[in-house]
């Protein structure tokens, strides 16, 4: 049996990996409502949603090809390694790891400074801002449901969600971007940085988790509102 690409098996990996970080968010989640709730202040609540899981397998499912192939790209337009002229082949194919030649014995390489900043800061504000954007977008409309009115929910959480999420990954991304462009063969980024992403995707999974709190706390709210008006 022939092995699967390498695009498929990292993002088979990433969606494990995905899975992980939210049971482990919602794992924190019953930890901290349990503390809260032996001193009186919420009741606990006692089981594993499997909705939330499945949302971000799904999410990581979409979205890491296209982030194996941005990589790749990155690499092929900006060189991480400075190389001679003399004997060096550089090729990749779609959801393939990048493959090197053999240098000649005369040839130096080295790290080529400025292409790998320039990795650093394109990744960290496209990259980052469309998976953002894409993350945030597509856990609102998950959780809007199928109402007339989920343009405007999205639109919301966005606005809310997207800036708050940007300057928090920024504190953790970019030196782990670093640490890829400089350290990790192009074929592993992806695994690492979704390795790295476990902690990162707790983070993610308790702002989904609050913002799903938040919904239907206004939910509440209306309807209170609403049987208060027609009683009046």
């Amino acid at each position: 049996m022939a092995p699967l690409p390498t695009i498929v098996t990292s993002t088979l990996q990433a969606a494990l990996l995905s899975a992980t970080s939210n049971l482990l968010a919602q794992l924190l989640t019953l930890y901290q409502t349990h503390s809260r709730a032996t001193s009186g202040a919420a009741p606990p609540r006692r089981r594993i949603d499997p909705a939330p899981i499945v949302q971000f397998v799904v999410f990581t499912l979409v979205s890491c090809p296209p982030n194996i192939l941005w990589q790749e790209w990155l690499e092929l337009a900006l060189p991480g390694r400075r190389v001679g002229t003399a004997g060096v082949g550089v090729g990749v194919g779609v959801g393939k790891q990048l493959v090197v030649g053999q240098r000649s014995s005369s040839s130096a390489a080295g790290l080529h400074v400025g292409n790998t900043l320039a990795k650093v800061v394109l990744d960290q504000t496209l990259g980052a801002a469309v998976n953002t954007l894409a993350f945030v977008a597509f856990m609102a409309a998950l959780q809007a449901g199928g109402g007339m009115g989920k343009g405007t929910v999205v639109a919301a959480a966005v606005r809310k969600d997207f800036w708050p999420i940007m300057r928090a990954g920024w504190r953790l991304w970019p030196l782990v971007s670093l640490l890829n462009f400089t350290l990790v063969p192009v074929h592993r980024r992806v695994l690492v940085a979704s390795a790295v992403g476990v902690g990162w995707g707790v983070y993610l999974s308790l702002v989904a988790a609050r913002r799903t709190r938040q919904d239907a706390v206004a939910v509440r709210r209306d309807e209170t509102d609403e049987i208060r008006r027609d009683k009046a």
